[in-house]
């Protein structure tokens, strides 16, 4: 409701102020001029002084053709005819340099029927209809009458192929909503309902491939979502709640390795008296490695609310098999990515998520298969394959610090590395 509103009064403005520029000459800028009853005058813009509108007057109000320029330059901006000092008739806009950029008829300010708009080289733009309702508004207690969009709209790339399809009912967009690339393939269809996205919504990457398929609900994200590599590989999917990731979610890399996967809890807070729900990954999320050319579990971590729990032990894994557990500083778990564009190199990159690729920049985002590993921080065990302790001891910042033993793969204390370490180095005392 409040959207709408916003909506409605954003109009109204524009309305308003379309009124305005009715003036008959600025009252601030450096031109004057007097009101003129009946007759040939102008009106110029507010602030500059430049000239806004040439035409005639009757009674004080704007009557017949008038041509209408633009701030600064003067070059014509509009042509078309004041009935009783409002737009009526057929009205045709120009972009500066000449070109006509939008044409249709008005009846009272307000636009109805046929509209053609253009792109600045002349080719056809968008082709839609609009029509005439009134608006209530009870809490401004006002009532308007807006000219807004009905029916098909079209939209066209410069080359004439097809761009947009859509339907508006009464201004708000309704039903399938089309669009496409230039070569026709298409980049996304949509439900709407009421201006907002409603129903089954799907995207689709510029090879063809899905990029992102899922339901929306009054604008929101609902139910299961798939989320797709420029290659077709998923790369996420998972479960919204009003736009809010909840549940159990699982990430992958370009080339269908998992990487990592854990659920995700929504919370209500409260800021300023202001409440708002949100989601964070929450409990202990699953890490995944890349070695050779299979994939491993790395490490099992307790996050709250998307950070690492520095009061909970993390595990390590190596080849399937518990490697050592302890606890990180607080902090995020980000994994190493290659950034590759034109099929080079050009550095990497670290990050929380999975990077989606940018096609126009010609940019993929590949998982180097490890993370960037959090600090170290107290009490931490490690172990040999066979299970046994291969040492134990306390990290500060990620360095060894304090007593330290170690033990052979046969559980025999090892004498000559165990003793008291400094900043991961033996101390002599």
């Amino acid at each position: 409701m409040k959207k709408s509103l916003i909506l409605l009064m954003a109009a109204f403005m524009a309305v308003t102020l379309s009124c305005k520029s009715t003036d008959t000459g600025s009252k601030t800028g450096p031109k004057k001029v007097e009101k003129i009853k009946d007759g040939p005058g102008k009106i110029f813009w507010d602030g500059d002084g430049s000239l806004k509108g040439s035409g005639n007057f009757k009674n004080f109000k704007k009557e017949g053709e008038w041509t209408l320029y633009h701030r600064h330059s003067g070059e014509k901006l509009a042509v078309g005819n004041y009935q009783d000092d409002k737009q009526s008739g057929k009205w045709t806009f120009f972009y500066k340099g000449g070109q006509k950029m939008t044409e249709g008829e008005f009846i009272e300010d307000q636009r109805t029927g046929p509209w053609v708009e253009f792109h600045e080289k002349g080719e056809k733009k968008a082709e839609m209809s609009y029509i005439i309702i009134t608006k209530v508004i009870p809490e401004f207690d006002m009532v308007e009458r807006l000219g807004v969009l009905h029916g098909p709209k079209t939209s066209y790339y410069p080359s004439g192929k097809v761009h947009k399809e859509e339907t508006y009912r009464e201004g708000n967009l309704t039903g399938a909503s089309k669009e496409y690339y230039e070569d026709g393939r298409p980049k996304e269809i949509s439900q709407y309902a009421a201006g907002e996205h409603d129903g089954m919504s799907n995207t689709w990457w510029p090879s063809g491939k899905h990029k992102e398929k899922g339901n929306f609900s009054r604008g929101k994200r609902n139910g299961i979502w798939h989320f797709y590599h420029g290659n077709g590989a998923l790369h996420m999917k998972g479960q919204f709640q009003e736009n809010n990731q909840v549940g159990p979610w699982n990430y992958q890399s370009a080339l269908g390795q998992p990487m990592k996967e854990g659920r995700f809890k929504l919370e209500t807070v409260t800021v300023q008296k202001k409440t708002s729900t949100r989601s964070n990954e929450d409990g202990y999320w699953t890490f995944y490695k890349v070695v050779g050319n299979r994939s491993e579990k790395a490490m099992d971590i307790m996050l709250a609310n998307g950070m690492i729990d520095g009061t909970k032990n993390a595990k390590l894994y190596e080849g399937g098999k518990l490697s050592g557990e302890g606890a990180f500083q607080m902090g995020l778990v980000r994994a190493i990515f290659e950034i590759v564009q034109n099929g080079s190199a050009k550095g990497t990159m670290t990050s929380t998520t999975v990077p989606p690729d940018e096609f126009e920049k010609k940019i993929t985002y590949r998982w180097t298969g490890e993370w960037e590993m959090p600090k170290k921080n107290g009490k931490w065990t490690f172990y040999y394959p066979n299970g046994k302790v291969k040492a134990e001891g306390e990290y500060q910042i990620n360095k060894m610090n304090g007593e330290w033993k170690f033990y052979t793969p046969r559980g025999d204390l090892d004498a000559e590395k165990s003793g008291m370490y400094r900043f991961d180095k033996k101390s002599k005392f």
